[in-house]
């Protein structure tokens, strides 16, 4: 047995089945089966996300309030870094607006994908001014802030004439 819709999207999804985890969660909305939750929305817009479909992505995503949850900074995280890869950053940094403006406080991650991005195209200052923002909001940085951080500088022509 499956268990829950949750739990079934979320097995889906793992496996790289996003096509049956969105008929399930459909069939599981359609029923009125409540037992769905902020992961496994989660799990369906990263996995959307790596499949490439970052509109469907971000439907499921519009769409979880619409479920009664509320996306987390884990959900905001994944949309944001499907957008960057797929070259709509733009959509990326409208999100991470979004997520400010609602009150959801980003995480490691979040910051670590923003100042991926930012390193990615040469915008160093934007990427370091997050860098330093993240101790002041309490998150603790690891190795992946400093690689990026310092793969992005040397990866880069900003270090010329230095």
């Amino acid at each position: 047995m499956w268990g829950t819709t949750a739990a079934a999207v979320r097995r889906l999804c793992a496996a790289g089945d996003v096509r049956s985890a969105l008929a399930m969660l459909a069939r599981g909305t359609k029923s009125g089966d409540a037992a769905l939750d902020v992961t496994a929305c989660t799990a369906l817009v990263n996995g959307c996300c790596k499949g490439g479909d970052v509109a469907e992505a971000r439907r499921v995503f519009d769409e979880t309030p619409l479920l009664g949850l509320a996306p987390n900074e884990v959900t905001y995280t994944a949309l944001m870094h499907g957008y960057f890869t797929h070259g709509q950053r733009e959509k990326g940094f409208a999100l991470f607006e979004e997520m400010r403006r609602g009150g959801v406080e980003p995480n490691l991650y979040t910051y670590n994908c923003l100042i991926g991005e930012w390193c990615r195209t040469g915008e160093f200052e934007r990427a370091r001014s997050l860098f330093d923002e993240m101790p002041v909001r309490g998150i603790v940085r690891n190795v992946v802030s400093y690689n990026t951080l310092i793969a992005g500088l040397l990866n880069s022509s900003w270090t010329d004439g230095y």
